[in-house]
């Protein structure tokens, strides 16, 4: 299968209000979602370092992630490779 290379939306849902569904279309599947956790103030770090990989977001185009209610914000993108 080919990866498309164009940049494209992340889609989510919450389901039981317990997760957070993060899904983008299916041939982007081998993108990485990156993940960052700040205070609201603080917002979104450019910093590369502060940035995570969600394990195992390269195999798939949908992940789930629990909500957790201490994270006071979250923020994901999708990068490629």
């Amino acid at each position: 299968m080919t990866v498309n290379t164009t940049p494209t939306k992340i889609v989510f849902s919450v389901s039981s209000r317990t997760n957070l569904n993060l899904a983008w279309p299916f041939d982007h599947t081998g993108w990485r979602l990156i993940a960052q956790t700040n205070n609201l103030a603080k917002g979104i770090s450019s910093i590369t370092n502060d940035w995570i990989t969600v394990a195992n977001s390269a195999n798939t185009n949908l992940i789930t992630v629990p909500i957790t209610r201490t994270n006071k914000t979250g923020f994901y993108r999708l990068v490629y490779p």
